[in-house]
């Protein structure tokens, strides 16, 4: 593999010497994380490198990690296992894209664009504003340490070729979200179960996503599932071994757990019959088509 942060950093130069002036025109667009410059980088490499080299230790890290700036001035961003929605704009003389996040309408994030171009973006976010990008639960994943004391960061993000019809389609749009945004006050049983039923609905979209041939492969790095996913099975972690992240999506722990509790029957119910065909993905997009209706017969 051809050194990729090399060409990226001779990129963000060039693009420093011409582009700023046009950073409200390129912005919006879809941008997928790539790589950072940081303190102590040799050392976070090592962290996360088994046998991979540096760019391919990189690549993985941030795998699926997304900036989604949108022409209506809506944002999607999925960050250390953190998703967020809401509003940008962008500040010519400050240099500054401020993103304020929808369920939580307080202080925006904000993140300077270093530099940007057509092909990509390097934003500086200082300590105080990604200290409020990584959820609790993700705070011992390999290397997220190293995203707690060692600010600021240069992220670079390179300008994505997925396209999408519409919001319904798009992995990574708050309509197939939503199941992780968590609310601002407790929710109704009807409420609950519809969270439930739209976390179901976004890992068949996954799946059938890679069976239509949209993508090649399936990941869950951006977030977690209690749903174990196998070939001719979909099986259920004990809610102990997976509450601190299920619990994030939720009011309080009292309605993430008749959330489970409502997973684990739509699981059960009836059994969910393996696929008939020799594609794993279109195997469990009908499974997870089942343990849909499942929840909704209940």
């Amino acid at each position: 593999m051809k050194s990729i942060l090399k060409t990226i950093s001779l990129l963000i130069v060039i693009a420093g010497m011409g582009c700023m002036h046009a950073a409200q025109d390129i912005l919006p667009w879809r941008w997928s994380f790539s790589g950072v410059y940081m303190n102590n980088e040799e050392s976070f490499i090592d962290s996360i490198n088994r046998e991979d080299d540096r760019d391919e230790a990189m690549h993985n890290f941030f795998l699926d990690y997304k900036l989604v700036l949108r022409n209506d001035k809506t944002f999607d961003l999925v960050i250390f296992k953190k998703y967020m929605h809401g509003t940008w704009l962008y500040t010519d003389p400050t240099r500054t894209l401020s993103l304020t996040d929808e369920s939580a309408p307080g202080q925006p994030l904000t993140m300077k664009v270093d530099s940007i171009s057509p092909a990509v973006l390097a934003l500086r976010v200082d300590q105080h504003d990604l200290d409020r990008l990584i959820p609790s639960f993700a705070q011992s994943d390999n290397g997220f340490s190293f995203f707690k004391h060692n600010g600021p960061y240069v992220f670079v993000l390179s300008a994505d070729k997925e396209t999408y019809r519409s919001e319904k389609d798009d992995p990574y749009s708050k309509q197939n979200n939503f199941w992780r945004i968590k609310p601002s006050k407790p929710e109704t049983g009807k409420q609950i179960a519809a969270r439930v039923e739209n976390h179901i609905s976004f890992l068949k979209l996954l799946m059938q996503d890679v069976a239509d041939g949209k993508k090649n492969y399936v990941s869950l790095h951006s977030f977690r599932t209690p749903l174990i996913i196998a070939s001719d099975d979909i099986r259920l972690q004990h809610y102990e071994d997976t509450r601190d992240a299920w619990d994030e999506n939720f009011y309080d722990s009292a309605q993430a757990r008749k959330g489970y509790d409502l997973l684990e029957k739509a699981v059960l119910y009836d059994g969910v019959k393996p696929g008939n065909t020799n594609d794993r993905f279109v195997n469990n997009a009908n499974m997870l088509e089942q343990v849909l209706q499942h929840l909704k017969n209940k």
